[in-house]
């Protein structure tokens, strides 16, 4: 049986000042890319889809639907903020949701957007209430040795983190891990890093910053709820 660790996330917010402290008083900037071609949405392709040739084609079209974003983490405020750059749509794709943005501030207050189903949910939670099953299981993501980790009761939710840089943030909420979060897997999308670079401080950069810290109008959602909203539309998926 695989070793599993239990974390809570709140004990890595102890971490934050000796992580960001390594990058010598600059923001680190990492750049993502996102497409909607998830293991569950793959799964349920393949059981929709038994022509390989078919399965084959799909598959190619949603590789190249992607959303290009960046995590920009500032050490000196202990703060960082997801967002969407741009997004290449394929004809005939439709992603049914895709983050806009997910701000985290200095304190762990998680707040974020994303469209789902042609809706826009608005995200408000606390970097603690992410807990994580830690496996033994490795891999090599973007030349890092990368551990596998699940979010707790939510095993849809997979990243792959290196301890290799430590900072305790990641694409969207996939955060709260003892490193950098290389790979993610929601319910709908898979997530990776295509750069790692640390840039100066600048008055753009802190616009950025304050302009998504406050929150948008509208019904808010914790992230268990959110997480069941998908889980059922998974589901609905899976029926049909």
């Amino acid at each position: 049986m695989q070793k599993r660790i239990k974390l809570i996330c709140l004990l890595t917010l102890l971490s934050i000042g000796i992580a960001f402290g390594q990058t010598g008083g600059k923001i680190i900037k990492v750049s993502y890319e996102s497409t909607p071609l998830s293991p569950s949405v793959l799964s349920i392709m393949k059981k929709q889809l038994p022509d390989p040739e078919q399965l084959k084609s799909l598959i190619n079209v949603l590789q190249k639907h992607k959303g290009y974003y960046s995590l920009y983490i500032d050490n000196k405020t202990h703060e960082s903020l997801f967002v969407l750059d741009s997004l290449h749509s394929e004809p005939g794709v439709s992603s049914p949701g895709q983050i806009e943005f997910l701000y985290t501030s200095p304190d762990g207050e998680i707040l974020g957007e994303e469209s789902f189903m042609k809706s826009t949910i608005i995200l408000k939670d606390k970097l603690s209430n992410i807990k994580w099953d830690i496996a033994d299981e490795t891999k090599l993501v973007y030349d890092y040795k990368c551990r596998n980790a699940t979010i707790e009761n939510s095993p849809n939710i997979s990243v792959w983190f290196s301890p290799e840089i430590s900072t305790n943030r990641g694409p969207g909420y996939f955060q709260g891990l003892l490193g950098l979060v290389f790979e993610a897997n929601d319910f709908l999308s898979t997530t990776y890093v295509t750069e790692i670079k640390n840039i100066e401080q600048s008055q753009f950069i802190r616009e950025l910053f304050e302009k998504y810290q406050q929150t948008p109008s509208g019904k808010t959602y914790s992230l268990e709820e959110f997480f069941l909203l998908k889980q059922n539309f998974i589901k609905t998926l899976k029926t049909e």
